[in-house]
């Protein structure tokens, strides 16, 4: 069984983990661990609103690249 990874550049500026992995064929599972509140790590918003906001622009850009939300 093969794994797709979605990189969209955010979770490597914090460690060494992918932004998003599709489990294998037919399962249509998005594993999305940690999902951080910035888009470059050197201008994280210092209000959790911001934070918050970043966090889901982040999930959707995800969902939007690996297929599982269409525009």
């Amino acid at each position: 069984m093969s794994h797709i990874v979605h990189d969209i550049g955010v979770a490597k500026q914090i460690g060494l983990y992918g932004d998003a992995i599709e489990a294998g064929p037919n399962l249509r599972w998005l594993i999305m661990p940690g999902t951080p509140g910035f888009v470059d790590a050197s201008k994280v918003p210092t209000e959790i609103v911001g934070q918050s906001e970043h966090a889901w622009e982040n999930v959707l850009r995800v969902l939007f690249k690996s297929g599982h939300v269409c525009r």
